[in-house]
């Protein structure tokens, strides 16, 4: 999948800078319990994730590096990787590659007050985004396929008649009480909080700004 989407090099890009981060001192337990990252050598992250478990390409070089409680992000030179470590034990990993052609904005956020404790980053992709649909209703989402029209053909039939059936009746159509629910942004919108006296946030802007 890599050298299908990210593309085969004939040789290795040109790294934007040497960035090999702060020295890795661990993060303190506030930072541990909000899950924030730290800045981390990138180039002990590049060899690392070139051999166990080889998930860069041979000709990938790894530019930046951040790393939370277990999760880590990675900034390459031809995407952003986001490894999310799951269950007790870690085996379980979920990685998220991110190519820097879809990137269309960012931002940063700094640290606020003295209890303001983290500094925050923010990607806005092109990958489309299909919010679901109402669950409690079980009205379907934006789904183009046959099956998806046709339930959105029945959805809307029977609400019109449940409407009709109800002025009928001298009522008025209900309203759903609960609140409608924020549908999650999915990949086209990406945040992640950082551990401000961790993380040179100027750095990664002007990284962001040399990638994108």
């Amino acid at each position: 999948f890599s050298d299908r989407i990210l593309g085969m090099d004939p040789k290795p890009l040109e790294p934007v800078a040497s960035l090999q981060g702060m020295k890795d001192s661990g993060g303190s337990w506030l930072a541990w319990a909000g899950d924030d990252n730290r800045q981390v050598d990138a180039t002990q992250a590049d060899a690392q994730f070139h051999s166990n478990p080889s998930i860069l390409q041979s000709t990938e070089t790894c530019e930046m590096a951040f790393k939370g409680r277990r999760d880590m992000v990675l900034f390459t030179s031809k995407r952003v990787l986001v490894i999310d470590v799951k269950g007790w034990s870690g085996k379980k990993q979920n990685f998220l590659s991110i190519p820097w052609s879809t990137i269309k904005a960012f931002g940063v956020r700094s640290a606020g007050s003295f209890m303001d404790k983290d500094s925050e980053m923010m990607i806005w992709t092109d990958i489309y985004f299909d919010p679901p649909g109402d669950q409690k209703s079980g009205a379907p989402g934006g789904d183009t396929s046959a099956a998806g029209m046709v339930g959105n053909a029945v959805f809307g039939v029977a609400e019109l008649a449940l409407n009709i059936a109800t002025a009928n009746a001298g009522g008025e159509a209900l309203e759903a009480a609960a609140p409608e629910e924020k549908p999650e942004p999915g990949m086209s919108f990406l945040e992640f909080d950082f551990q401000k006296d961790k993380i040179d946030l100027m750095a990664v802007n002007r990284y962001l700004s040399a990638r994108c």
